[in-house]
């Protein structure tokens, strides 16, 4: 079973001070940081595009996967002043065959040379009261605590894969479209995958799907009734989404891998409430809302 160091913060000046929390504990877990740039924004500079002065934060971060694969991604720290309650961290994976920066673009770096996956997520701009980070060279958690009822989530990195030596693995956690608030109280489940395999030699197989148990997904079939409350123990059994793939080449579902995380019965249980089964310790979160009788399919992490 998976157990993934962790560090914990508590109040967060800013959104911005979340990316470098996560830039120093990705550092430590192994990745390389390519660039951490703050105050500044993507502009013409008069002779190319390039980071300039301005309000906005970037981290760069690459990782060796299973296999031969580079995991590779992007995040962007907005700061539009638009809404008191709400900026985005924009997030996206970059195609390993081509990371270097594109400064024949406007498009910031984010949104360039991208696999298709890229999210955006909805943070306090300011006083963000917990945050919690999990992970190690391969994959990463990130929840932050927004208030007493809604933590936003975020995961990268690459599954774990029943064939190691498979090159064709990378991931970027669900998140809807930056329209939406995390005040509004939409949850989206950070565990979704895209519908796309990718592999690093560049292609793309544009019809591939995936499966995962343990999640309300929407391709039709979950395992979410097996996420319970045992009445009479009172124990909340844990277990891992398993990630099932239909490739392109032979049309066949077989077993990818799975997550590094774990499902649980969220309800009742607080923010980082930790479960203890026997020397085995479990962090828990919910998916997004606390006590959500329609989502008590949380998150666990193990951390012992």
């Amino acid at each position: 079973m998976t157990v993934l160091n962790y560090a914990i913060h508590e109040n967060l000046a800013t959104h911005h001070v979340v990316l470098e929390k996560l830039k120093d504990f990705v550092q430590a877990q192994g990745w390389t940081v390519h660039d951490w740039l703050t105050s500044v924004q993507w502009a013409w500079t008069g002779s190319q595009y390039d980071f300039i002065a301005g309000s906005e934060s970037f981290l760069r971060i690459q990782s060796n996967g299973y296999g031969s694969q580079t995991l590779h991604y992007r995040f962007r720290g907005k700061q539009t002043g638009s809404d008191p309650n709400h900026e985005e961290i924009n997030c996206g994976s970059q195609n390993a065959a081509n990371t270097a920066l594109d400064h024949t673009s406007n498009l910031h770096p984010v949104d360039r040379n991208k696999w298709n996956l890229f999210t955006s997520h909805s943070f306090k701009p300011t006083n963000i009261p917990k945050f919690w980070l999990f992970g190690n060279s391969k994959f990463v958690l990130l929840v932050a605590k927004m208030d007493n009822i809604w933590c936003e989530t975020i995961c990268f990195g690459s599954p774990e894969l029943i064939d190691t030596s498979d090159d064709e693995s990378m991931y970027l956690s669900y998140e809807a479209a930056g329209s939406l608030r995390w005040y509004n109280y939409n949850a989206q489940d950070c565990l979704y995958f895209e519908d796309r395999v990718f592999y690093f030699d560049g292609r793309v197989e544009t019809n591939a799907y995936f499966h995962q148990s343990g999640i309300a997904a929407p391709y039709g079939f979950a395992y979410k009734n097996v996420t319970l409350l045992n009445e009479y123990s009172q124990a909340r059994p844990v277990y891992k989404p398993i990630v099932y793939v239909k490739p392109d080449v032979d049309g066949l579902w077989r077993v990818w891998g799975w997550l590094p995380l774990y499902r649980v019965w969220a309800e009742g249980l607080q923010f980082g409430e930790i479960l203890q089964y026997g020397t085995k310790q479990f962090m828990c979160f919910p998916s997004n809302k606390l006590n959500d009788a329609s989502r008590y399919y949380g998150i666990a992490v193990r951390i012992a």
